[in-house]
């Protein structure tokens, strides 16, 4: 992942994908691969952990190197979403 400092040389627009999620440990972990996957230079993934009481928040600390990722109390998916845009460069 490219952090917002590095895109800034880049002529390429930042690219930012905000996923929230709510107990999401069975699909957290593919859904990241899959965004991870690509090869766009300019990427960065914002993972929005809105509440979950299961292992979201292990998982995506396996990812730690490559997303940010943030927590909060459990508020629904539109404020997740919100939190993620809202720490977005």
């Amino acid at each position: 992942m490219t952090t917002p400092a590095s895109a800034a040389d880049d002529p390429r627009p930042l690219l930012t994908v905000v996923m929230p999620v709510y107990n999401g440990e069975v699909f957290l972990a593919v859904a990241m691969r899959h965004v991870l996957a690509h090869h766009y230079h300019s990427l960065e993934c914002i993972v929005v952990d809105d509440g979950s009481t299961d292992g979201t928040a292990d998982i995506a600390a396996a990812f730690s190197d490559d997303i940010r990722f943030v927590r909060q109390p459990n508020k629904g998916p539109a404020s997740a979403r919100n939190r993620g845009i809202e720490i977005a460069p």
